[in-house]
């Protein structure tokens, strides 16, 4: 089928396959798709379900029907998760013969028990929990991916009674998973004897303690924990040194550290790809000075809550102190990192993304795009002072979108030589990136290589004097840049008001590329009043 066709022709073929499929069971029996659906079928199964997802408001594509299957071997699980329609015929209880005969037709296939835990005081949820410790029991020899997931309202001794429940000899699991939320109960404690034979590539722990010293933290390559209580800063830092081929770490810490070490020996960490590091704002001076990692490595900090002054001067000079670590580890190759993106999540956690490059120099892009709007129309501070820390010397590309006075924010930055491309969405002043000063100062431009600007969201005025930018006043800072021998080569403009084609040909005039998505009036004339 081709892969091109159109949803309404992708949701007739699913429904003429799914009815064939379903005949076929009803004239054989029940398990005739599982022993002899042909791998050609399959394919298109797969085709047919791909194409008759529909897409979330985010864009993610999802299947028409899902399902919680609650274990199946790796195979069949990637079958029963894709063919959401074709499986919704079959039995899903773990009492059922489907589920034992997949099982034994799997063979010494690996085993993946994905499993949400059920509340004990109901005599479906005991049997169901007690049938899966049971499985997983049996199984064990087979299993190679154990996710297991419950809410707060299992009760603790329940849910510490099922973790103690469960006899392993694990020797081909490779990836463990525990979500388990307990915002209002204590932590269950996961029994290092339970995995005593495991060889873990995978630990993910969330709402659950772990001794630090444990087996189970050798030798990972993919580590995100999520900590509750107060946790030694020596323990976790002696678990690194025993982790030389971690790739990815993941640490979210709500309670501060205790039990500093003595000495100030720096663990380093060369084959780590992601770094995500969620702390209160002291803790990351105390976690970040012992870490030497590669320049090549993602990093997203994090801090709860709004930090206040002296909270982001700590935080930001840790931040600083760290990435210079970065440069100056010869050990593993180390060039300074390249972009720096800032925002901040729903809940206001103050949040740092930087993405490495093996180039040299400082950063080449700064990207500020909060994903909340701010009520005050000032700049914050905690913002302003993490820009006092940064290279930026050798920025070349600025992002600056949600942001109040955008234009003043970047003139805060000081001078940027090297400024080629500037992203923003504030309609006031944008002359003064232009020019970098009032139209009356006669001090030099700030941006002598500054090329391609990319408005969006902008709301031009009617008349000169506003405090908005008219497109005449724009065009007059085009010409000056011309007259100066720094002229500006690309522009683009995007969802804006008050800008009409004549405009455009105007700028064209000036400007060799200007691109526009032709709405003259893209709010309308009820919110341009509102912005005037």
């Amino acid at each position: 089928m081709d892969k091109d066709a159109k949803p309404c022709e992708a949701k007739l073929y699913s429904d003429e396959k799914s009815s064939q499929l379903r005949e076929s069971i009803r004239s054989r029996n029940q398990y005739t798709l599982i022993a002899k659906l042909p791998p050609e079928v399959l394919s298109e199964v797969f085709l047919h379900a791909e194409l008759a997802s529909r897409k979330r408001p985010d864009g993610v594509r999802e299947p028409k029907l899902r399902f919680n299957f609650s274990f199946v071997c790796q195979y069949w699980r990637i079958v029963a998760l894709s063919t959401p329609d074709i499986w919704s015929t079959l039995p899903e209880n773990l009492g059922s013969n489907w589920s034992s005969i997949m099982l034994e037709r799997s063979k010494n296939a690996g085993l993946t028990i994905d499993s949400i835990l059920r509340d004990c005081d109901t005599p479906q949820g005991k049997s169901f929990n007690s049938e899966l410790q049971k499985v997983v029991a049996t199984y064990s020899n087979k299993l190679v991916d154990l996710t297991i997931s419950c809410d707060d309202t299992m009760p603790q001794e329940d849910l510490q009674m099922f973790l103690d429940a469960l006899p392993l000899s694990a020797y081909r699991l490779r990836h463990l998973r525990f979500a388990l939320d307990a915002f209002s109960r204590q932590w269950p404690t996961i029994p290092e004897s339970v995995f005593s034979d495991t060889r873990l590539s995978t630990l993910w722990m969330k709402g659950c303690d772990i001794a630090w010293t444990s087996s189970l933290m050798r030798g990972l390559e993919d580590l995100k924990i999520t900590v509750g209580r107060s946790t030694s800063l020596l323990d976790f830092l002696d678990a690194l040194k025993r982790m030389p081929s971690l790739k990815h770490l993941s640490l979210t810490h709500r309670s501060p550290f205790s039990d500093f070490p003595l000495s100030e020996t720096r663990i380093l960490l060369s084959s780590l790809q992601t770094l995500n590091v969620t702390l209160q704002p002291r803790d990351f001076v105390n976690v970040l000075r012992y870490l030497v990692v590669p320049a090549s490595v993602v990093v997203e900090f994090r801090c709860f809550g709004s930090p206040d002054q002296e909270d982001t001067e700590i935080w930001s000079s840790s931040i600083r102190t760290f990435f210079s670590s970065m440069k100056g580890n010869s050990e593993v190759g180390v060039s300074t990192f390249q972009t720096l993106s800032i925002s901040n999540d729903p809940n206001t956690k103050t949040s740092v993304r930087a993405w490495h490059q093996q180039l040299d120099g400082p950063f080449s892009t700064l990207d500020i795009t909060p994903n909340f709007l701010f009520i005050s129309r000032t700049v914050e501070p905690w913002l302003a002072g993490l820009f006092n820390s940064l290279p930026l010397s050798n920025l070349k590309t600025l992002k600056v979108l949600g942001l109040p006075s955008q234009p003043l924010l970047i003139q805060s930055f000081g001078d940027l030589p090297e400024l080629e491309t500037i992203h923003f969405d504030d309609s006031t002043q944008i002359t003064r990136i232009l020019q970098f000063s009032d139209i009356e100062d006669s001090s030099p431009i700030a941006f002598p290589h500054l090329q391609n600007l990319f408005m969006r969201c902008i709301f031009f005025s009617k008349i000169n004097n506003s405090p908005r930018t008219s497109v005449d006043s724009l065009r007059e800072c085009f010409l000056n840049r011309l007259s100066l021998g720094i002229p500006i080569q690309k522009i683009s403009i995007i969802e804006s008001s008050n800008i009409k084609h004549d405009d455009i040909r105007a700028l064209s005039e000036i400007v060799p590329s200007v691109s526009w998505d032709g709405i003259e009036d893209y709010y309308g004339e009820e919110e341009d009043k509102f912005y005037a």
